[in-house]
């Protein structure tokens, strides 16, 4: 229903590569906002591409917010698909009260919003999300945002992964193998996806770390995907109109049972203040 093409689009700004060992102080990892945690033992080599984003300013009274903080939130705000369904668990990486995707590979699972999103001047969704995972061996673990592209469906006209392949993953070449990906995409004005391709952004993180996603549309309808406050990948073409109005957010992919969990501390929908 999500899978991607690797298709190859221009982007409108050159980026500068920093090797992963460089950030360890930077700002790409930020601090967690709700509780501490603790770093963990294993770190992946790679590289993620630099430029940063001022954040919009934001229309507090046309915001939402998603804590999960009891175990019916998901009852009351979202319409979840696939199985095994998506859930809410009371703790793990450090915090407390957060949304799993529990899906398994390569169908995945998903919530998708009861509120609305969407805006012509513009729109940015937010979610710290977490890879947690108790081997490297024959995994997918994947926490996705995006926004639905048609009604009563968790089909996405935008999708942000952050994706971990691990040793032996279904299809994977083996030199993708035991890293993480972000993947992407977007409908292009005119009904047309762009895709960032499957392998195309890696990125070094820890298991169990936190790590805030956001996907950001500003007033010319140009979308931005954005990894800890680090623009990562901004599509040539504007988005088509469908995807400014009446739209949905999705939660979701894959948890590979007790070996592999995707968390979703919050979700978040802002707006920018009118003139």
């Amino acid at each position: 229903m999500n899978g991607f093409i690797h298709l190859k689009f221009r982007t409108m700004k050159t980026f500068k590569y920093l090797g992963i060992a460089l950030l360890a102080g930077s700002f790409l990892f930020t601090a967690c906002t709700k509780d501490e945690v603790l770093p963990p033992s294993e770190q992946q080599n790679s590289e993620i591409i630099q430029s940063t984003l001022d954040p919009p300013t934001v229309d507090y009274k046309k915001n939402w917010t998603d804590n999960f903080s009891y175990a019916n939130c998901l009852a009351e705000r979202w319409n979840l698909y696939g199985y095994p369904q998506s859930g809410w668990v009371p703790n793990a990486c450090g915090r407390k009260g957060l949304f799993i995707n529990n899906g398994l590979y390569p169908q995945g699972s998903f919530a998708v919003s009861k509120m609305y999103v969407g805006s012509s001047a513009g729109y940015t969704i937010e979610s710290d999300v977490c890879i947690d995972r108790q081997t490297n061996s024959g995994i997918v673990v994947s926490s996705e945002i995006g926004v639905s592209r048609h009604p009563n469906s968790a089909e996405t006209g935008i999708s942000m992964r952050l994706i971990y392949f691990g040793y032996h993953a279904t299809n994977v070449p083996p030199e993708y193998q035991n890293k993480t990906f972000l993947v992407m995409k977007a409908l292009a004005d005119g009904g047309n996806f762009m895709y960032s391709g499957n392998y195309t952004y890696p990125v070094g993180i820890f298991p169990g770390s936190w790590h805030k996603m956001q996907i950001r549309i500003d007033q010319f309808h140009f979308v931005s995907f954005i990894l800890d406050n680090v623009t990562i990948w901004k599509p040539e073409y504007p988005l088509d109109n469908s995807m400014l109005q009446d739209n949905h957010v999705v939660l979701g992919y894959t948890s590979p049972g007790t070996i592999g969990k995707a968390y979703h501390d919050y979700m978040k929908v802002m707006y920018p203040t009118p003139d």
